[in-house]
């Protein structure tokens, strides 16, 4: 995670391989989640997750099966 002190409404999250945008399209294009970008110098390593709002339990659970399902193709 980045930065070391987060904010209570984004999770920032960096990838290793410095592929954020196929993850945020790949999310979008085969879950239905919208991931928030970076922007700047970070724009390929640094995507965020969004939590503020009337979130459910369900819609965790869809976002942690989109990033297990992410993590199996390889994504990161």
């Amino acid at each position: 995670m980045v930065p070391e002190n987060p904010s209570n409404a984004v999770t920032a999250l960096r990838c290793p391989a410095s592929n954020a945008k196929a993850i945020i399209e790949r999310a979008k294009t085969g879950y239905g989640m919208w991931l928030c970008p970076n922007g700047g110098a970070l724009c390929d390593e640094v995507f965020r997750i969004g939590h503020i709002g009337a979130i459910t339990e369900e819609d965790n659970d869809r976002l942690i099966d989109c990033l297990t399902s992410l993590s199996a193709e390889g994504l990161f």
